[in-house]
């Protein structure tokens, strides 16, 4: 016999799910005519973005034109962030992953642009703040402290019940701000998620004591996402 909190959960996963079937259908008129996203073909949800983190990303790619992409995590974002790579020139696209069988599985299926690189790091624990065993890229500052981006895209290392008891995903965060374009954007998936949630606060709160003037929103379905923007493109937040 279900419970009250039974009950409630299959109401909020039944939200969860029409959420994401919104967006899906958003989605799909969004990329209609699309000029570069030319393989329309996308995998999402379990351990993918969701619809709301591919419908932000491509508005970002069309919109915003960021010339400097950083990418944690390979997967269906790399499928759309190549493509606007390959379209448009001058763009430097690198995208970081620990697992070298994942990325050679993932390049016989997919074929990168010139302008696409990935990096491979080995994952280890590491203290951030209070937290002892956050699951972070070994070598990642050393790589990218002299660096800028306008646009990161979040979506590894492991978080939840494989990384840190606090935190999670906090390897941009200890090169913030000088990581950061003047004009920027980073997008952090699975927020929904207690450790990759104070990552997203982390993010703001950096930003913030850095008098950087940055806009933020939450947007859910079955999976949230959190996307903080230099005022600038705030018109990011609203969509």
């Amino acid at each position: 016999m279900n419970t009250e909190n039974d009950i409630q959960k299959q109401l909020q996963d039944i939200q969860k799910s029409e959420k994401e079937l919104i967006w899906a259908n958003v989605f799909h008129d969004t990329i209609i005519g699309s000029t570069w996203l030319k393989n329309k073909s996308f995998s999402l949800g379990r351990w993918a973005v969701g619809y709301p983190y591919l419908y932000v990303l491509y508005r970002c790619l069309n919109e915003i034109r960021p010339k400097n992409i950083l990418e944690l995590g390979i997967g269906q974002t790399t499928r759309m962030i190549s493509q606007y790579a390959a379209h448009y020139k001058g763009v430097e696209h690198i995208a970081v992953d620990h697992d070298a069988e994942w990325v050679k599985f993932f390049k016989r299926s997919f074929k990168l642009p010139v302008n696409t690189s990935i990096q491979i790091f080995d994952l280890e624990k590491t203290q951030y703040k209070d937290d002892p065993e956050v699951l972070s890229y070994s070598g990642f500052s050393e790589a990218f402290e002299n660096k800028k981006f306008d646009l990161i895209s979040i979506d590894a290392p492991f978080g939840g019940s494989r990384g840190g008891k606090i935190y999670a995903r906090i390897d941009v965060c200890k090169l913030l701000p000088s990581i950061l374009s003047d004009s920027f954007v980073i997008m952090l998936d699975d927020v929904n998620r207690k450790e990759d949630n104070a990552a997203s606060k982390e993010i703001s709160d950096i930003l913030c004591k850095c008098n950087i003037n940055i806009c933020t929103k939450y947007y859910k379905g079955e999976k949230d996402m959190f996307i903080a923007a230099s005022e600038s493109l705030s018109f990011l937040t609203t969509m």
